[in-house]
């Protein structure tokens, strides 16, 4: 008996279901792209339970003939290539004719088509990959297809579907891609019945971007352009003070197709670099448009990556018109003649003035992130070993300490204090801070349906909160060892990461805390006033926490009496 067999034709279409179906969104992502290529101006996506119970979609499209109708769900069969030659300039969303065998191959499937001015139209079932007999059906003009019990019949992966909540997620997510991609096409969605989208055609992608996200100021946005022989640029990027904990406002098209191309994010970050703290995702609207011949797009099963021929010219081509579009009057790429290195004067310990921090120090481009309480109780925090004497480039805090000379990185000792306050908190709930009167934070549309879940995460680290509605959260209280600007700037990050907080499992408090604590704390290059050096060591030691910040970066570094005096040849 022979070893190596051909494969039967319904374990194929679940092997290539693998890789092009991974969850709702996809089968939503591959339908959508089958009603752009048919030239639809309307699409209609409905889903419910997050798209695990059953997913619709609906396009005016051209429509698929009687005869064509049993073919469209042959693995391999498709209107959009022809001969080998097509694959090297592909111009369609798609073309390999997998997506509808492989949807119908993990679940119950519809499809209904007639074509433009035909009588009437015909559908196909399909069952776990066995086709039922076409049959007449009543049907405008253009395409429906229904999706029901996705992964019915492979168990092993249903399992691993998530809560309706996070698959309706991906779902919106997706939807706002193809939304933009197309703005010239009208899109529809619904959830269990709910409209959550319904978008008319708009004039351009720039006005089809601040009515799908209302909630980004215009103000705060620069028109992007820019064009080389192998690549035109345009789209919007937002001004650097426009930065956000998530990377969810990030938009890469190509051609119209919505990808994750890892040449093109660097080049985005390369733009923005130095111009925003670490951690913290500029908004980007990026368009290109590439000679069909110059891209690949069948390097990935699921079409998310593309490889361009030119890459290194697109890269560079992207990066220098982000850059023209944040700051006209800089340079298009960095050289190295105008970085300037640290100086190395004395005068970099600002010892003059009336203190040994002095008046330099209090003076700068960034405000202070250390607030220590307006009247703090007597007492409220030991005395640490180390004496803060200044700050050195705006960065360290250079200390007489009992060993010797201390030098404290101001960022991680920070860091430290607020995730020991965050932790204990939590541990043993302490008194919280109401507020006059509710903070109601909108929910960004992915996540509006999500708005008990948002709340009971807030309530879990420390925070007094609940649902405002389908679309709102209240907060009412916070921990009382924030100061107001802390709890303003920590519940902008939580709201602004909304979707990345809500993929994060219960069973990962920690990670969580560490976010927060780095997210308010104190920079580098925070200019600190001798108080507030001295009040941040205080409270350090008064916590008896660990000298090493939550990632495990030393805090404070001593050069030992004995040491120091060597290297001057004294004993």
């Amino acid at each position: 008996m022979s070893a190596i067999r051909v494969l039967p034709d319904d374990l194929v279409n679940k092997i290539a279901a693998g890789e092009v179906v991974e969850r709702p969104s996809s089968v939503v992502k591959e339908l959508v792209e089958n009603a752009l290529d048919a030239g639809a101006g309307r699409i209609t996506v409905a889903v419910r339970e997050g798209g695990r119970s059953g997913i619709v979609v609906e396009d005016d499209g051209a429509g698929i003939s009687a005869a064509d109708l049993p073919l469209a769900i042959q693995r391999h069969a498709t209107s959009k290539l022809s001969t080998v030659g097509d694959l090297a300039a592909i111009a369609t969303l798609g073309f390999r004719g997998e997506a509808l065998p492989s949807i119908a191959s993990v679940s119950r499937f519809s499809l209904t088509s007639r074509p433009r001015g035909a009588a009437e139209g015909q559908r196909v079932r399909v069952e776990g990959g066995r086709i039922r007999p076409a049959e007449p059906a009543g049907l405008f003009e253009g395409t429906r297809v229904e999706v029901e019990d996705l992964f019915f019949n492979v168990p092993a992966r249903r399992k691993f579907l998530r809560t309706p909540g996070t698959e309706l997620t991906h779902v919106i997510a997706l939807l706002e891609h193809y939304a933009l991609a197309r703005p010239d096409c009208a899109f529809v969605l619904e959830s269990d019945g709910r409209a959550l989208l319904n978008l008319a055609p708009s004039p351009n992608r720039t006005e089809r971007f601040f009515e799908l996200f209302p909630e980004l100021p215009r103000e705060d946005f620069m028109e992007l352009e820019g064009e080389g022989p192998v690549v035109g640029v345009s789209g919007l990027a937002g001004k650097p003070a426009r930065n956000l904990g998530t990377a969810r406002y990030q938009f890469t098209l190509v051609n119209g197709r919505f990808i994750r191309d890892r040449l093109l994010q660097h080049a985005i970050t390369q733009a923005y670099e130095n111009t925003h703290p670490k951690g913290r995702y500029p908004v980007v609207l990026l368009c290109l448009a590439v000679p069909f011949s110059r891209v690949d797009v069948n390097v990935h099963p699921a079409k998310r990556e593309v490889r361009f021929v030119e890459g290194q010219a697109v890269h560079n081509i992207v990066a220098a018109a982000i850059r023209r579009a944040i700051a006209p009057g800089a340079p298009s790429a960095p050289h190295a003649d105008l970085v300037s290195e640290p100086s190395s004067h004395y005068g970099d310990l600002a010892l003059s003035g009336p203190s040994a921090f002095g008046t330099p120090l209090t003076d700068g481009l960034f405000a202070p992130r250390l607030e220590m309480p307006a009247a703090a109780p007597s007492g409220a925090t030991a005395p640490s070993p180390l004496r803060a004497l200044c700050q050195w480039r705006h960065s360290f805090i250079v200390c007489d300490s009992p060993e010797g000379l201390a030098i404290v990185d101001q960022h991680v000792a920070h860091e430290r204090v607020r995730f020991e306050q965050f932790r204990r908190f939590l541990d043993s709930p302490g008194p919280r801070q109401p507020f006059l009167s509710p903070h109601r934070f909108t929910l960004p549309r992915q996540v509006a349906h999500r708005a008990e879940e948002m709340a009971a995460l807030l309530c879990a680290q420390g925070f007094e909160a609940e649902s405002g509605g389908e679309e709102s959260v209240l907060v009412r209280s916070a921990p009382a060892f924030l100061t107001q600007s802390e709890t303003d700037r920590l519940l902008s990050g939580f709201f602004e990461s909304a979707a990345e907080v809500l993929r994060t499992p219960r069973d990962r408090w920690r990670e969580v805390l560490i976010m927060r604590s780095c997210r308010g704390s104190v920079m580098l290059n925070d200019p600190l006033t001798p108080e507030k050096a001295q009040y941040l060591l205080d409270t350090l030691y008064a916590l008896g926490a660990p000298l090493t910040c939550p990632h495990g970066r030393p805090i404070v570094f001593t050069l030992k009496e004995a040491e120091l005096l060597a290297k001057f040849d004294r004993k």
